[in-house]
């Protein structure tokens, strides 16, 4: 599952595992995830306009 998907499925309540989605874990993950993420799509913004 890609990060977009997993933001998609907490907002709706639909983890595959059928976690609660403010859970200490779940939501552990999404910062975790989102702390990679942010930095993932900033570079390659900045390499898709060389």
């Amino acid at each position: 599952m890609t990060f977009d998907e997993f933001k998609e499925r907490c907002g709706h309540d639909e983890l595959p595992d059928k976690s609660d989605p403010y859970s200490w874990e779940v939501e552990e993950d999404f910062r975790e995830w989102e702390a990679a993420e942010t930095p993932k799509k900033h570079y390659s913004r900045i390499l898709d306009r060389y």
